[in-house]
């Protein structure tokens, strides 16, 4: 599950401002069933519950112009970097890169990263 901040706060009733109110709520999402939370804080990065482990994940810095579809980016690039090569991490990694690229770009399909812009 890959809730940003304001789903978050739907989903837990946690306002999720900073990396210690995401943990709290990366874990109550947890107790509702998930094994993994990946909580998105954008410009701060994501916190990750996978197999009872906390993960504070740094943002990629970029100059944000767009953030329509960062969320699809993620995660389809989670899923793809997954099933590639089966590193979780690693995996959470590639997506928040590919998020990155994503919200420095203008649009949405056509301003997705491709596996050129991974590689760079």
């Amino acid at each position: 599950m890959t809730p940003n901040q304001q789903e978050t706060e739907r989903i837990t009733g946690i306002h999720v401002t900073n990396k210690v109110e995401a943990v709290e709520a990366a874990k109550a999402i947890a107790a509702m069933g998930p094994d993994t939370v990946i909580v998105k804080l954008g410009a701060e990065g994501s916190v990750v519950l996978h197999e009872s482990e906390i993960y504070e994940i740094d943002s990629v810095k970029v100059h944000a112009l767009d953030s329509v579809c960062a969320g699809d980016v993620f995660a389809g690039a989670l899923a793809v970097s997954y099933a590639q090569h089966g590193d979780f991490l690693k995996a959470v990694n590639f997506a928040n890169k590919a998020a990155a690229i994503k919200v420095s770009r203008i649009g949405n399909h056509q301003a997705f990263p491709t596996l050129v812009d991974m590689n760079r």
